[in-house]
């Protein structure tokens, strides 16, 4: 079995030596995000079920952590891989997380163009360039494909047109 079952009990959830705290602020979900666009892409080649289950347990797993899920600058990962879930199963669950994380990100542009990776820094001009390179490229990535993504889902024969 991919995961381990879920305990609604524990807020520690983890493959073997990796675990996250899952209740605390600005919980770790990046990595969350990779493995859903792969799974997505995985069934969208494959055909393979499992790789749906698989994710559905990432979403009862997501359940449980902090709702600043939503508000942390490596969420855009995350968002990448729920737009790319959504459009592969036209859930409106998947479609809902992307859009409120995409709406969140596109709120965090500064004027200038780039996005700071708070809470490690605070404004622009603390920002070492590498950094503000890094980020904003990898920013400018997921908005270009997740609305592809999200249209996808849209036109998905499952999507409801209730995730609006």
């Amino acid at each position: 079995m991919l995961f381990r079952s879920l305990s609604r009990q524990s807020h520690t959830q983890g493959l073997g030596a990796l675990s996250f705290q899952m209740h605390q602020h600005n919980p770790v979900c990046w990595v969350v995000g990779l493995m859903l666009r792969v799974f997505a892409r995985l069934y969208r080649y494959s055909g393979d079920i499992s790789w749906l289950n698989a994710a559905d347990t990432l979403y009862q797993w997501l359940l449980l952590a902090h709702d600043s899920k939503y508000t942390n600058i490596t969420s855009a990962k995350l968002a990448w891989g729920a737009a790319e879930m959504a459009s592969v199963t036209g859930d409106p669950r998947w479609y809902l997380m992307a859009k409120k994380i995409l709406n969140w990100l596109v709120s965090q542009q500064d004027t200038s163009g780039v996005w700071v990776r708070r809470p490690q820094y605070e404004k622009v001009s603390a920002q070492p360039i590498d950094v503000s390179l890094d980020t904003s490229l990898e920013r400018l990535l997921y908005l270009i494909d997740i609305p592809r993504a999200l249209s996808l889902a849209q036109s998905h024969p499952s999507f409801q047109g209730q995730a609006s």
